[in-house]
């Protein structure tokens, strides 16, 4: 059974998954979407072109991220240069028109940074969901795991030895 979760739309309005099924919620203007995760409690996933039902989870993704998902689940084929959905052959400048009418393919939203912020909160302060983990950074998209500052004793000889420094400079991520 898939985890509970919310959708947050521009205007303020949220779905829920007790209350619609995630291919009849509303399809553009996403903000955010929140779920339980097991690794790390509360996931808030944002800034994202698409989101996908995967069908226990929203994934965010990008067109030809989106594109190549809607072939892995099987709802998007070619056949003879054709693109096929649902069994009907549909004009290749129509397909993500006809993706986001499927319902499982929701666009994403933009908002004035300050209204984000605001809607963001109420993502990762939603009280149906789990509390955030220590595993986790909530202004992260993806998971995260913190960076290590300093080799241990054994990496710094090995380093010495190679000729790299003994420092691994922190990485951005976001």
């Amino acid at each position: 059974m898939a985890e509970p979760w919310r959708l947050y739309y521009k205007d303020g309005s949220t779905a829920h998954s007790d209350d619609v099924a995630p291919e009849s919620a509303p399809t553009h203007d996403i903000i955010s979407i929140v779920f339980n995760d097991s690794k790390y409690g509360r996931l808030a996933i944002r800034k994202s072109e698409f989101y996908l039902w995967e069908g226990s989870v929203w994934l965010p993704v990008d067109l030809f991220g989106m594109m190549d998902w809607m072939r892995v689940l099987g709802h998007l084929t070619r056949s003879g240069g054709n693109w096929i959905i649902a069994g009907q052959v549909v004009d290749p400048e129509n397909v993500v028109i006809e993706l986001l009418a499927i319902g499982i393919v929701k666009t994403g939203g933009i908002m004035a940074p300050a209204a984000e912020q605001v809607m963001m909160e109420k993502a990762r302060t939603d009280p149906g969901f789990h509390r955030i983990s220590a595993n986790h950074r909530p202004d992260v998209n993806r998971h995260y795991q913190a960076p290590r500052l300093f080799l241990s004793r054994e990496e710094e000889e090995e380093a010495a030895i190679i000729g790299t420094p003994p420092f691994i400079p922190h990485e951005t991520h976001g």
